[in-house]
């Protein structure tokens, strides 16, 4: 299971789509060099503690490994874009668990 909830909530899956439609909107567009990573992760965070949302022990560890990632892939190229490569993936997920 990619995320989970607090089983005494209800999530709202349309607020939780437009938040992360949001989200994708503000980095969807933003080459290597100028990510924020901390920033990033951190608009993640706040989404999923607004939606009580908790991510598994092994997409944390996965997270933590993108941090260590992003180094190097500034390294060898720093207009890549991540969001606009990672997009169509991370809407088929959301299709997929919330459909």
């Amino acid at each position: 299971m990619l995320l989970d909830w607090a089983p005494d909530n209800d999530v709202d899956a349309e607020a939780l789509a437009q938040d992360c439609g949001a989200m994708l909107a503000r980095w969807r567009d933003v080459p290597m060099r100028q990510v924020d990573l901390a920033g990033l992760l951190g608009d993640l965070a706040a989404l999923l503690r607004d939606h009580d949302l908790v991510l598994p022990p092994d997409v944390a560890m996965l997270l933590k490994v993108l941090l260590t990632l992003d180094s190097l892939g500034r390294a060898l190229d720093p207009d890549f874009v991540t969001a606009a490569f990672v997009e169509p993936f991370a809407k088929r997920a959301l299709r997929a668990r919330w459909s």
